[in-house]
């Protein structure tokens, strides 16, 4: 519910109050509601398209008080290339590249005692897991522990727990390859050599969120995640050429570009002294995350609440 319906409500009913008290106002005010912000944001394409006049200004009760006036850049890019392997079949993990995996699996031919070492391999790592037969094959399975695209940190990636094993058990194929060269236990992208850090709005991430494989093809989802100061489009190039080494391309699926707002602009100030004002703390200073929200969708426009902070 706070995540958005009550906000919806919350806002909806100012504007209920402000009609009824006759309230003179000297712009028209609207509310927006967009019902994919989670996904691919038809909803508020398609509203802008019909009615292109941009807000002069607006907030986003989608995310944290006192305010957000800025937030990282979110891609979506899609590795792809061959399995090219006697020993691995098949290899999926995790729902969505905005969410840390939980879980992992592949499948294996039985070319050697498989079923005995992943057993040892969880046991030594302290891993959940299971190891099964299926039509005279492996099937082996990792669980990890999810958590949002934005902070990696705070999850247990399943399938860099599922690619120790293969790494270990040195299974030939080029994704095997691929991953211990550039991707396992890296959220910040120093084996890419796409390492970056703001002092304003932090690390660049990058989570390993989906694998899947379809007959000999893999696709992996990255969800990549950029401060200030980083030129997206050459770190797209150095992708290219890095996985290219393992015969794999590179396509960028989908971006949301970095929003970043003046601190010192009259909205923020405006909302920054409202929020202060009913909160009785003086001493508030608005922030910036790794997540997204509709006030990328418009000009001028911020997040602000309705979540409060250690709250």
């Amino acid at each position: 519910t706070e995540d958005d319906k009550g906000p919806t409500i919350a806002a909806y009913y100012a504007l209920k109050i402000l009609k009824e008290l006759n309230v003179p106002l000297s712009k028209r005010i609207k509310l927006i509601l967009g019902n994919d912000e989670e996904t691919s944001w038809r909803g508020v394409r398609h509203y802008f398209s019909l009615y292109p006049e941009a807000p002069v200004s607006g907030f986003i009760p989608d995310a944290d008080f006192p305010l957000i006036y800025a937030e990282k850049g979110i891609s979506r890019i899609l590795v792809q290339g061959k399995l090219n392997s006697d020993v691995l079949v098949s290899v999926s993990g995790g729902f969505r590249d905005n969410m840390v995996p939980d879980y992992a699996s592949a499948t294996l031919n039985p070319t050697q005692g498989f079923e005995a070492s992943f057993s040892e391999f969880l046991k030594k790592k302290n891993y959940e897991g299971s190891v099964t037969k299926d039509n005279n094959q492996v099937v082996i399975k990792v669980v990890g522990k999810s958590a949002h695209g934005s902070t990696p940190q705070f999850g247990e990636n399943a399938i860099d727990r599922l690619f120790e094993y293969l790494i270990e058990q040195e299974v030939k194929s080029p994704v095997v390859s691929l991953v211990e060269k550039f991707l396992i236990h890296d959220i910040h992208g120093t084996k890419l050599d796409i390492l970056y850090h703001d002092e304003e709005m932090g690390y660049l991430t990058n989570n390993f969120g989906v694998i899947k494989s379809d007959g000999d093809n893999y696709t992996i989802n990255l969800n990549l995640r950029y401060p200030n100061g980083v030129d997206f489009d050459k770190v797209v190039e150095k992708l290219s050429k890095q996985f290219a080494e393992f015969d794999a391309t590179v396509k960028v699926d989908a971006h949301q570009k970095l929003l970043y707002k003046d601190p010192n602009s009259p909205l923020v100030k405006t909302l920054m002294d409202v929020y202060k004002k009913n909160t009785n703390d003086p001493n508030a200073v608005p922030i910036n995350i790794g997540g997204g929200t509709f006030a990328r969708a418009m000009p001028n426009c911020v997040a602000f609440g309705p979540h409060f902070l250690d709250k």
